[in-house]
């Protein structure tokens, strides 16, 4: 896992938040799927 992509994309999606407001756990999500690699 980079630290880097996450910092990256946490980054990016703090930008379009609103959009994930419905789900808060966006990232889990996302850490799940990097998980599965």
């Amino acid at each position: 896992m980079q630290w880097t992509s996450l910092l990256l994309l946490a980054g990016l999606f703090s930008l379009s938040q609103a959009q994930y407001d419905d789900d808060p756990h966006w990232w889990f999500h996302y850490l799940r799927s990097q998980q599965s690699t």
